[in-house]
């Protein structure tokens, strides 16, 4: 029975790993045109068995009804006959969770499978994990790297961070090469992804340290390293709007440091509101004036979360 528990608790993690860093993408406006993590019918309202989805979701999520995933396994199924891809890939994730039905991997699999090959990049990082951890389907590494790769070539922001990871730290057999990795994390951050931005802020932050030797290349770093702080803060990330705020007051700039701590205050991270009053004692009342403003429109610019 210990044995059986602990599978049951590795299958929910990776349920939640899926759902978690799949289905809260949040590309922004500026981005569309070049970014394809979303489901290839994300834009189309009239694609097939749409309504069906729509409602599934709200049901699965408890978006103004209450929520019931037998409800919304119904509704998927419903559309996923329809064809629906994002349909399938949720259905898949019902089944794995045994959410709204009886828990079964294999079938939870091969709808994760029929949506990946329906050319939903989601599902194709979603198969490349259940092939890797072996869940509904023998592992199979070397096809989980092929989904892997497909995934990431359509933009999809988790699989462009893990293909990163394998790349700086030469894991998975892959050759270890930063530059790649740091490429591949950028493409990441330009979908949006807050997460990607912070771990490039750390990487050249760290680079700051370790290129002691040569301050033109530290103030580069430094350069390097706010830019990507700033559009983890511009994505709505409360902490990195809480960093940068605090590195905007160390480098002397209360009136630019003033709207990101505003935001991390109202978000109600730990020490925020300390910079914030730090901010308001060194501007004038009229840059305050100011810096509510330009937070609130920074707040308006926030990414929209995909359906």
């Amino acid at each position: 029975m210990k044995h059986a528990s602990i599978t049951k608790s590795a299958t929910v993690v990776l349920v939640m790993f899926l759902v978690l860093g799949l289905l809260t993408t949040t590309p922004s406006s500026a981005s569309t045109a070049t970014n394809t993590t979303n489901h290839p019918q994300e834009e189309n309202s009239a694609a097939p068995g749409e309504k069906e989805f729509q409602q599934g979701r709200a049901f699965d999520h408890g978006i103004g009804v209450a929520q019931s995933y037998e409800k919304a396994f119904t509704l998927y199924k419903e559309s996923a006959a329809q064809g629906n891809l994002k349909a399938m890939l949720n259905l898949g994730v019902l089944y794995l969770a045994g959410n709204g039905v009886t828990e079964d991997e294999k079938t939870g699999f091969s709808w994760v499978k029929k949506s990946a090959e329906g050319g939903d990049p989601r599902a194709a990082y979603s198969l490349s994990i259940l092939l890797q951890t072996g869940k509904g389907v023998e592992k199979n590494p070397s096809q989980a790297q092929l989904w892997l790769q497909k995934s990431a070539d359509a933009n999809c922001y988790p699989a462009l961070m893990a293909l990163a990871q394998n790349s700086m730290l030469g894991s998975n057999g892959a050759i270890k090469d930063i530059p790649h990795g740091l490429d591949l994390l950028k493409r990441a951050a330009d979908s949006t992804n807050s997460a990607a931005c912070m771990l490039l802020f750390k990487h050249y932050d760290e680079q700051f340290i370790k290129d002691a030797a040569d301050r033109k290349i530290q103030l580069q770093d430094r350069a390097d390293s706010l830019v990507w702080l700033g559009k983890a803060a511009s994505y709505g990330d409360p902490a990195a709007q809480y960093e940068y705020a605090h590195q905007l007051m160390a480098a002397g700039k209360p009136s630019a440091a003033y709207p990101w701590a505003k935001l991390a205050t109202d978000a109600h991270v730990p020490f925020a509101n300390g910079i914030m009053n730090e901010c308001i004692a060194d501007i004038p009342p009229e840059q305050v004036t100011a810096g509510d403003k330009e937070a609130e429109r920074i707040k308006a610019a926030y990414p929209k979360q995909n359906p």
